[in-house]
C-alpha cells in the first residue's frame, strides 16, 4: 500500500505519529507492505534544513519504523536523508 503524509506535517515526530495512526487501518486491509515517499522522514523541498535533518544509517527514524513494523506486523519502506561523514545520500530503508 502506498501512503502519502499530509504536507503540513512539519516535523519528523509529526510524520511518525501520523503513520502510527494510519497503520491499524493499513494492516487491517491485509497489506503486508507500506511504501512511504522519498524523504518521508524529513519532508521534501526543505532547502538548507536537509543537512540538519540527515541521519546516520540505522538512526532514530529507522529505529522508530522498525518498532512500528513489528507492532503492526507490516513491512515499511521509507525514504530518508542519510549522513555519512560530510556526505548526504537519498536513502531508503
Amino acid at each position: 500500500m502506498l501512503a502519502q503524509a499530509p504536507s503540513d506535517l512539519t516535523s519528523k515526530s509529526a510524520r511518525l505519529k501520523w503513520l502510527e495512526a494510519q497503520l491499524p487501518d493499513i494492516a487491517a486491509s491485509g497489506a503486508d507492505l507500506v511504501i512511504l515517499p522519498e524523504f518521508f522522514a524529513c519532508g521534501y523541498a526543505i532547502g538548507n534544513q536537509i543537512r540538519s535533518s540527515a541521519e546516520l544509517r540505522g538512526g532514530e527514524t529507522v529505529q522508530a519504523l522498525a518498532c512500528l513494523a513489528w507492532q503492526f506486523s507490516i513491512a515499511i519502506h521509507c525514504g530518508y536523508v542519510e549522513r555519512d561523514g560530510d556526505k548526504l545520500y537519498n536513502s531508503a530503508t
